[in-house]
């Protein structure tokens, strides 16, 4: 999978332009140093999935996959992140 889009249920605003839909692109090597450690450890032999408790610490990388600023991720309203994280998830074959 190349990348993926999201609409947005609650739009946001980037570049001073309200935004309905982002692009989750694909993961790079650069975007590894974002994960967090728990994330990369292995539980019972499977990845961890993105759960709400984890996803705090993701909106570095969901900033820079979405191709926006931390502020403007900052913005997304938690039905949306959750959306996010799926498309986010299913690029890191979760």
């Amino acid at each position: 999978m190349n990348e993926q889009k999201v609409i947005l249920k609650h739009p946001i605003k980037v570049n001073n332009v309200e935004t309905v839909e982002l692009t989750v692109s694909r993961l790079k090597t650069k975007h590894l140093k974002l994960l967090p450690k728990e994330f990369l450890r292995k539980i019972g032999g499977s990845k961890q999935k993105l759960t709400l408790d984890i996803l705090p610490e993701m909106v570095s990388l969901f900033a820079a996959l979405l191709g926006i600023s931390e502020q403007e991720a900052g913005e997304i309203d938690i039905d949306d992140l959750l959306a996010v994280a799926d498309a986010v998830g299913n690029l890191l074959g979760n």
